[in-house]
């Protein structure tokens, strides 16, 4: 690739196609990693140090350990080649949580990176809304921003506090750093994430949403798939969804969110079966590469518990939410 062509760093297939078709030169990566689930290490370029992070992927979201090492290598060495050629970043993103996390861990690395030639530029280019097409990627190209240092450093120091899952840290960064020019979509997303922590009623943002779409199902009976005993994992996750936009939420994250309500003490929610059969054990939900079938014949409820931390009559019990398991 010629030096002063980028390596342009997408969050999915959709927009590198879109970015091909486009015709803006430079070598083209699908940044493929989730940091908005699990534990973080900081340092992401080194593979051992993300063990923990391996395995809690495997156990919870069902990602082979050797999809995962895999993609690393692939990061790793397009990270390598970047660093050694000493050619631009172009970072695509949206304003989400899911795009912004890597920014974050991208400006980290190239800080870290002390051999780095003078000068490499990285570029920031908002994704453009909606589905992206040629002529959309080509005219984000043409409004794509060079990162500054304090921004590159502010982002650097954001990711660090975000990889250790500390709230209080977070918190500090958006005092001091929080007007930094050029990173207003970074700050947004951080502040959308320290919801995801557990508020005065003990449940994360995405929790709540989640037991208010029951209070707001009234008896269920608006929709074909919502059966007289409760809401499917599917109408909730459609439900949910589109209010935590700035989450950019999966299935897979929404489906742990719900075994987190059905296995707390006391549950939050109960699962039963289309014929009304209670569940003595909450069940599995799809991992990655299961049939999503699996879960169609499953309904949720509110259980009393869940309906007290609604009515702010108890709080919801410690462990709940993702963020506040990572820190026990």
């Amino acid at each position: 690739m010629k030096p002063n062509h980028p390596i342009h760093l997408l969050n999915g297939d959709a927009s590198e196609a879109a970015l091909e078709a486009a015709g803006v030169p430079g070598m083209r990566c699908v940044w493929r990693e989730i940091y908005t689930a699990g534990p973080l290490a900081p340092d992401w370029r080194v593979l051992w140090r993300t063990e923990r992070r391996m395995a809690w992927l495997e156990a919870h979201y069902g990602i082979p350990r050797g999809d995962f090492v895999r993609e690393a290598l692939m990061r790793g060495g397009v990270w390598t080649t970047a660093m050694t050629l000493g050619v631009p970043l172009a970072i695509w993103s949206d304003p989400d949580l899911f795009d912004q996390t890597i920014l974050m861990a991208i400006c980290w690395g190239r800080v870290q990176e002390k051999a780095a030639k003078p000068g490499q530029e990285l570029h920031y280019v908002p994704l453009p809304a909606g589905p992206p097409d040629a002529g959309a990627m080509q005219d984000a190209w043409q409004r794509r921003e060079t990162l500054g240092a304090a921004a590159i450093q502010a982002a650097a120091r954001a990711w660090e506090a975000y990889a250790a899952a500390d709230p209080e840290a977070l918190r500090r960064w958006l005092e001091e750093e929080g007007e930094t020019p050029q990173l207003a979509a970074l700050v947004e997303a951080l502040r959308f994430h320290l919801l995801r922590f557990p508020g005065a009623d003990g449940l994360g943002i995405v929790e709540r949403e989640t037991l208010l779409a029951f209070d707001e199902a009234g008896d269920f009976g608006e929709s074909p798939d919502v059966g007289a005993e409760g809401l499917s994992a599917l109408t909730l996750f459609g439900r949910v969804a589109p209010r935590v936009p700035l989450f950019w939420m999966g299935d897979l994250q929404f489906w742990r969110c719900l075994e987190r309500l059905a296995a707390s003490d006391p549950p939050l929610v109960r699962a039963r079966s289309a014929d009304g059969t209670d569940h003595a054990l909450p069940p599995r939900l799809p991992r990655l590469h299961d049939d999503p079938a699996g879960c169609a014949g499953l309904r949720y409820a509110l259980t009393r518990a869940g309906r007290d931390v609604l009515d702010g009559v108890r709080m919801a019990p410690e462990g709940v939410t993702e963020c506040e398991r990572l820190r026990l």
